[in-house]
């Protein structure tokens, strides 16, 4: 009976393209199109000086990843690409490498704008058509039936259901041991002990200004 021994080396001889399939979909995007063409999306929206940001190439082949792997949350997506082989792969970061952090992403969102990555999101399907990757022409949904826990004959007409109350009527039968304050519906002024309520005229006879 064989054992496998775990000895940590320090020195590696690999390569990430001999680690990733040929034929894994990330590979043959990778392979397929040329995403130099992203540089010119975002280009209004950086300055000329300051630190060298994040290259936007790997912004959006991380979040073209998180479409592809239906990943819902940028932490957990770059927690993903730290560990997975092919990720690193197809944004181009070595094993000693770290990758950026989640927060850039979210960046992104906001400076760059919906218009920039809907540019690149159509630009990416159409070289994507072009290599043949994608035909553009049916969709397959994988979908199962499960009968729901529940049994028609228990089913009851709702007879006796109010429509809801208005929102001023809903404030109006809270109890009087509401944690919740109920709305003031106008302002009153406020009379101190000596002189005339605040926010009152002090002078009769001066005009309102407008």
């Amino acid at each position: 009976m064989g054992r496998h021994r775990v000895a940590v080396k320090i020195y590696y001889q690999l390569s990430l393209d001999d680690l990733v399939p040929k034929n894994h979909l990330l590979h043959r995007i990778g392979d397929a199109i040329d995403f130099s063409f992203i540089y010119e999306l975002p280009r209004p929206y950086y300055s000329y000086t300051g630190q060298p940001s994040v290259d936007p190439i790997v912004l959006f082949k991380t979040l073209l990843i998180r479409y592809l792997c239906g990943v819902t949350s940028d932490r957990r997506l770059l927690e993903e690409v730290q560990v997975n082989l092919a990720h690193r792969w197809f944004l181009g970061y070595d094993l000693d490498e770290p990758v950026p952090d989640h927060s850039v992403l979210s960046k992104a969102r906001v400076r760059f704008g919906m218009q920039v990555f809907e540019a690149f999101f159509t630009k990416t399907m159409d070289l994507c058509k072009d290599a043949d990757l994608v035909n553009g022409e049916a969709t397959f949904v994988d979908s199962t039936f499960m009968r729901a826990n529940a049994a028609r004959s228990s089913l009851e007409p709702a007879t006796d259901h109010e429509p809801p109350l208005p929102p001023l009527a809903q404030w109006a039968e809270l109890p009087t041991h509401s944690p919740f304050p109920p709305v003031p519906l106008a302002l009153k002024p406020v009379k101190p002990p000596n002189g005339p309520p605040i926010g009152a005229n002090s002078n009769p006879g001066q005009r309102p200004m407008r």
